[in-house]
């Protein structure tokens, strides 16, 4: 069982909240999944969903990996939770992380894309009109799995931004902590088929903290990891 730490918005786009309410619904759906925990700008209406596994928490910002592991410290001691964004849900394959070892430990995990078809893709195979670079899963994470309390360490920097990932395992490393890879064995699926966007170019980027970069070199089956440039 898992908690799930993530934040709602609401966004402009009516096909991009048919995403968001797909991912959210299958979370709810998930009996893996303990509860939610939407840590909002503000308060949201989630309309006609069950909110008897959702709490919701005020933070008045956009979430951070601090802001996000922090709450789950004071709050959710003891538990293994999942900090994802809001279009990412996840199926059966949790049970994956049954047997995972969890001191001082983080699980990072790439997603898998869900296209307009149905059909669920591992990152790197998905295709969308001129878009066809591989993102290499060793550098792209788009959810983090850790047993709280977690060890303090330097990540007070928003989800979603260039260069979070690889700046949150650099630091996290520096703290002594071990950060593991997650896929393809656990499915963070992504509901983005509209590949609708709301940040722009000149956005701040996690990267301008400091040219801070790391790889994960090991899975979560303890292989070794071999990656190459994209």
């Amino acid at each position: 069982m898992v908690t799930l730490i993530t934040q709602h918005y609401i966004p402009d786009d009516l096909i991009r909240q048919s995403e968001l309410n797909l991912a959210l619904l299958q979370n709810l759906r998930n009996p893996l999944i303990q509860e939610i925990h939407l840590l909002n700008e503000a308060e949201c209406d989630l309309g006609g969903f069950d909110r008897s596994k959702i709490t919701e928490h005020i933070i008045g910002d956009r979430i951070t990996y601090e802001s996000a592991f922090d709450y789950a410290s004071e709050r959710l001691s003891d538990r293994v939770c999942v900090l994802a964004n809001f279009d990412i849900y996840f199926d059966e394959s949790l049970m994956e992380l049954d047997n995972q070892e969890w001191e001082d430990t983080i699980v990072c995990v790439s997603r898998h894309d869900l296209e307009i078809s149905g059909e669920i893709v591992p990152l790197g195979r998905f295709r969308i009109k001129k878009r066809t670079g591989c993102i290499n899963p060793h550098r792209s994470h788009d959810a983090w799995f850790f047993k709280s309390p977690l060890k303090k360490f330097n990540c007070g920097f928003q989800l979603g931004v260039g260069g979070c990932e690889t700046n949150m395992v650099y630091w996290a490393t520096q703290a002594g902590l071990k950060c593991l890879n997650g896929f393809p064995y656990v499915r963070a699926i992504h509901a983005h088929w509209s590949q609708q966007r709301t940040w722009k170019r000149g956005y701040p980027f996690a990267k301008e903290l400091g040219p801070k970069d790391a790889l994960l070199r090991e899975d979560i089956r303890g292989k070794k990891i071999r990656w190459k440039k994209n």
